[in-house]
């Protein structure tokens, strides 16, 4: 029921987004190939810039599977989407953070969106594939089959929508593995403490846990780049 609201609330934002002409990007948009592999880049500087042999570990192979899935995304997409932005016909409004984790659900199940401080303007692909990889949204395989087979049904008029969701998708998920590692980077580290939302023994637990759900993330890109097609 939940991810039956959540389709309904996207395919409701994509309407109002074509009856409204002008209208700012997203946060962190990606409106072409480029912005992608950028905030990937600047990411990785971010966090190899911290001084953590298990952290280093992981960002090695991660900068090895990076440098494969983009050489493979800027051979197989049109040349003028590399670095020309994807027309507006082709864009959605989104959330930009969309998911369970902002939501509002009543004891009847019913359920409301909330947290739009990042919305606008952004390529379908990013909301479609951000849906899938944020760790808050634990989706069964048949739900996450339902989600994107919805996506495609939404988006049908965009004829490239499948194959740009084919060649992003797991860019995508490399990026979700550095925000994931984010609580290594001295920057958010010192955000922690100064909010005061954990003591140095919790932040060590947790930076364990967020590179173990890396690992598994990472695992699952090399696993399932090499069998499917999102």
């Amino acid at each position: 029921k939940n991810i039956s609201e959540a389709i309904i609330f996207i395919n409701k934002l994509h309407k109002m987004s074509k009856e409204i002409e002008s209208y700012h990007f997203a946060t962190e948009a990606c409106m072409k190939a480029n912005d992608l592999t950028s905030q990937i880049d600047e990411r990785f500087r971010n966090l190899y810039s911290v001084e953590n042999k298990d952290l280093e570990d992981i960002l090695n192979k991660l900068i090895q599977l990076n440098i494969k899935l983009k050489e493979r995304a800027y051979d197989i997409w049109p040349k003028d989407n590399i670095d020309k932005n994807l027309s507006r016909k082709f864009l959605t409004f989104s959330p930009s953070d969309f998911g369970f984790h902002n939501a509002i659900i009543n004891k009847h199940n019913n359920i409301n969106f909330i947290d739009f401080e990042y919305f606008g303007l952004d390529d379908p692909v990013k909301l479609t594939s951000d849906f899938l990889w944020h760790p808050s949204n634990s989706l069964s395989d048949s739900l996450k089959q339902k989600w994107l087979n919805e996506m495609h049904k939404i988006f049908r008029q965009d004829k490239n929508f499948k194959n740009r969701l084919n060649v992003y998708y797991y860019l995508y998920g490399i990026k979700w593995i550095l925000i994931i590692l984010n609580i290594f980077d001295p920057i958010n580290k010192k955000r922690i403490f100064n909010a005061k939302s954990m003591n140095t023994k919790q932040y060590n637990i947790n930076k364990k846990k967020q590179l173990k759900v890396a690992i598994q993330y990472y695992n699952k890109i090399i696993t399932e780049s090499k069998k499917n097609e999102i």
